[in-house]
């Protein structure tokens, strides 16, 4: 074990300079983001910390103390992994990147973020959020972002997770919410056959199991973009599932996603009351229910994402966002044309803008591409601004 130990000090040690190398590099040539820089700099001292520690006791020589090293191994794998995902971000930024930073910065007050200093954009994948230290989160997304807002509404999901990382409470919450909910479940049997109670309890477990912290993660990001970002995200989640042919009713117990029947029930309770007679809502569920009618219902999907169940994350998670994030707005505006023509909007908010484009889209969507390049245009002047 203490030549394990010896490589493993050595090939940190190569990899640290290295490291260090590529920080310094960004400091002397990157200048949007010195709070992610000092932070880069801090979990590099950290780094070295760590190896002078991994150092001691591999050169003791003792296999006793051998097993001490192996956290300190652990836990420098996990800084390196952090400072591995900033840094090819920060060196391929571009002005794409920035002009995305600018307009996801422009909504974290309205949204109860506080804690955040700082983002990284990366548009070269998938929706996704990289949490680990929340107050400088990685954000991806698809790089035809600088030009349409299709699925833009996304962002909030995404920013969800940020909460969900930061405040522990929420899944902590959550949690109890669920584990509630299956024993009072497996309590309500009335008298069974033994065998027919067994295989009872049996499914009741495997449901309950069923909602770790990353798939309450996933609802409770889903009813976090509800709270904020209002009917807008509800479209998109509804647009996204019916145009990717999803099942959503499908439980697959290697995603972490919850299925899709369930989120979308989520996020339309989370919509403020204010659209439950609004005709662009009427016309969303509409196109909903046409296409769930049509899709064949797992025969485990009412044990593992009941109903009530679904409705008491909402009420936990609505209630956890209001106590612990009383800073952010609730999206409860009407749902107006937005004008092409006449000048800017007075309100550039980006949760009015995507609620006015599900307006446009329903109303006339003959001039929605005209509207888009003019709200590109908006964009991209405020942000020179």
């Amino acid at each position: 074990m203490k030549d394990y130990l010896n490589s493993k000090a050595a090939e940190y040690s190569f990899l640290l300079d290295w490291l260090d190398g590529e920080i310094h590099n960004l400091q002397t040539r990157n200048a949007n983001h010195p709070c992610i820089i000092r932070c880069l700099q801090d979990k590099l001292r950290e780094l070295r910390q760590l190896h002078n520690r991994l150092k001691i006791i591999a050169g003791l020589g003792s296999d006793k103390l051998a097993p001490r090293a192996i956290p300190i191994i652990h836990d420098m794998e996990y800084q390196v992994l952090i400072l591995t995902h900033y840094i090819p971000g920060l060196q391929r930024e571009n002005s794409d990147d920035i002009f995305f930073r600018g307009l996801v910065l422009s909504v974290k007050d309205r949204c109860g973020l506080s804690w955040i200093e700082d983002i990284l954009v990366r548009l070269d994948g998938h929706h996704a959020i990289f949490p680990v230290m929340p107050e400088i989160p990685i954000v991806f997304a698809p790089p035809h972002h600088v030009v349409s807002t299709l699925d833009l509404a996304a962002i909030y999901h995404e920013l969800g997770h940020d909460v969900f990382q930061r405040l522990k409470e929420i899944g902590d919450n959550m949690g109890a919410a669920a584990f509630l909910y299956y024993f009072n479940l497996k309590q309500s049997a009335g008298t069974m056959a033994p065998e027919k109670r067994k295989a009872r309890d049996n499914t009741i477990r495997a449901a309950g199991n069923y909602w770790n912290m990353e798939r309450l993660n996933e609802i409770f990001s889903d009813i976090y973009a509800a709270y904020v970002c209002g009917p807008a995200y509800y479209y998109s989640c509804v647009d996204f599932v019916i145009r990717l042919g999803r099942n959503p009713f499908l439980i697959n117990p290697t995603d972490v996603h919850p299925p899709w029947a369930a989120r979308v029930h989520a996020i339309y309770k989370t919509i403020s009351v204010n659209y439950q007679n609004d005709g662009v809502i009427n016309w969303v569920q509409k196109i909903w229910e046409g296409y769930t009618a049509s899709q064949q219902k797992n025969v485990d999907f009412e044990m593992f994402c009941p109903t009530a169940l679904m409705d008491q994350f909402v009420d936990v998670a609505n209630r956890n966002i209001q106590r612990l994030l009383p800073a952010a707005q609730r999206y409860s505006d009407p749902l107006q044309d937005s004008p092409i023509t006449g000048g800017e909007p007075q309100d550039k908010s980006l949760e009015r803008i995507l609620n006015n484009r599900l307006k446009m889209l329903y109303t006339d969507p003959g001039r929605y591409a005209e509207w888009e390049k003019k709200v590109f245009d908006i964009f991209k002047t405020s942000s020179r601004s």
